[in-house]
């Protein structure tokens, strides 16, 4: 007599608990790449964090103290003096009807057109002394949008003692200091 044995049972069985285990090998390994993915893409965050801080800190930290406008030296044309001394002596009530002061300056504008934009340097006058002006500044803009908006950057400002202020804005500043044109002939 033959004993047959039906072993289908037990390698059903073992073939169950073999895909178990090679399904929680899969996970584990999927696990642990998605572990390694997260702590890459933590670190690339942060190194990316600390780049841009030093950035910052290196944009703060710089020296401008070398940061000059050239081609500063610009006389006035003697037809403008004499316009202005004109208008000075035009006569002007002491105050308004509310009671407000009224006071008088000129201002000079120079501009060079650059494309859309103008770089603009003012010189403000008073009317007791139009040789000297009692400041200086210098801009550049440019009109956005419709014609009644423009944005504008500020590059410099000289006081009536000489002392030159210097707006370092990036990139507008390099291309247009030289466009500024400050008096220094007083």
């Amino acid at each position: 007599m033959e004993i047959r044995r039906n072993y289908d049972a037990v390698n059903e069985a073992v073939m169950v608990e073999r895909r178990k285990a090679l399904e929680a090998l899969r996970i584990r390994r999927a696990t642990k790449m998605e572990l390694y993915a997260n702590s890459g893409i933590k670190l690339a965050t942060g190194a990316a964090i600390l780049l841009i801080a030093y950035g910052i800190v290196s944009w703060l930290m710089r020296d401008t103290s070398d940061t000059i406008i050239q081609n500063t030296y610009h006389t006035v044309d003697p037809k403008a003096v004499a316009a202005l001394e004109k208008l000075s002596q035009q006569p002007l009530p002491s105050s308004t009807e509310e009671g407000a002061k009224v006071t008088q300056k000129f201002t000079v504008f120079n501009s060079v057109e650059r494309g859309a934009a103008r770089i603009v340097t003012g010189w403000n006058y008073s009317p007791q002394d139009l040789a000297k002006p009692y400041e200086q500044y210098c801009y550049w803009t440019q009109p956005i949008g419709t014609r009644f908006q423009s944005a504008r950057v500020d590059l410099g400002y000289l006081d009536g003692n000489g002392e030159l202020l210097c707006y370092p804005v990036e990139n507008v500043f390099d291309q247009h200091k030289g466009d500024c044109y400050f008096r220094l002939d007083f």
